[in-house]
């Protein structure tokens, strides 16, 4: 549908950006109006709907980018098998060192959990969290 031009630079998305990178707009659509990915409300401007089943690959690698000339349509399996998939997600939680809250995981701090590993210092926070909750009276 579209040609892939990877020389011509990303445009970054200027307005507001999710916690994943991926830049957040208000889209017009036809009859209704509402808050859109700004990669995906510009494939729209510029090719029409995106069909079922197919999703929008950044083949730049950049979430921020609205640059139609970098996107693909895709199916979701082929976005995840070109992003690594889940073994490259497996990879990146094995090579954290630090829990989400920023608590390093060792051997005291770390138990496992249905092949997970987790944090005990974050599981004492919860704990006491809801222990103070229900037992408030």
């Amino acid at each position: 549908m579209t040609a892939l031009d990877l020389d011509a630079p990303c445009i970054e998305h200027v307005g507001s950006k999710q916690k994943n990178g991926y830049g957040s707009r208000w889209f017009n659509r036809p009859g209704v109006g509402r808050t859109s990915l700004a990669h995906r409300a510009a494939w729209m401007e510029a090719y029409g709907a995106i069909q079922a089943g197919l999703t929008i690959d950044h083949r730049c690698l950049n979430r921020g980018c609205v640059n139609v000339l970098h996107m693909e349509l895709v199916t979701r399996g082929e976005n995840s098998r070109r992003a690594g998939g889940v073994e490259a997600a497996r990879a990146k939680r094995v090579a954290a060192t630090k829990c989400p809250s920023g608590h390093e995981y060792n051997d005291e701090n770390t138990y496992w959990y249905r092949g997970r590993r987790n944090c005990r210092a974050c599981r004492r926070v919860t704990n006491l969290a809801y222990w103070r909750r229900n037992n408030a009276a």
